[in-house]
């Protein structure tokens, strides 16, 4: 005598093995699979199609993330075997930066917030406070 299947809410579903059980548990199984630290029979007990499921996409991350930490290592070892390159950008940058502030102080630039106020003034018709050269040196007697 056979029995009739129980309903979809009453089926026990499979269970997750304990290393994604939570989100935390998750991150770190990912973590350590990506070290090098996989099993792949975990999931041994779910049903056909979602066994499948996993250990496919525990194979896609593991080769995404094995590219990620290749490049990452190639990157570091490019920007370390350069240092002519890094040192000379450096300056350039500093130049640059030195540049930029030395034409604000020549040209008594205000910076930013403020430098709105003083197109304001300007526009308003108020002096600028840039003073003329003088041309030529005068030389005053000393007072008898």
């Amino acid at each position: 005598m056979s029995y009739p299947s129980p309903p979809l809410s009453l089926r026990r579903r499979p269970q997750l093995p304990d290393t994604y059980g939570n989100f935390a548990a998750s991150m770190l199984s990912l973590f350590s699979s990506m070290l090098g630290n996989f099993d792949l029979t975990i999931y041994d007990g779910l049903p056909p199609a979602q066994r499948l499921y996993g250990i496919i996409m525990s194979v896609i991350f593991l080769v995404i993330s094995a590219i990620l930490l290749l490049n990452l290592l190639v990157a570091i070892i490019t920007n370390r075997y350069r240092p002519e390159e890094v040192e000379a950008e450096t300056k350039f940058k500093k130049a640059q930066i030195v540049n930029y502030y030395q034409t604000q102080v020549s040209r008594n630039l205000v910076c930013s917030p403020f430098s709105l106020l003083q197109v304001g003034l300007r526009v308003a018709g108020m002096p600028s406070g840039r003073r003329a050269k003088i041309s030529g040196t005068s030389k005053c007697s000393p007072l008898v």
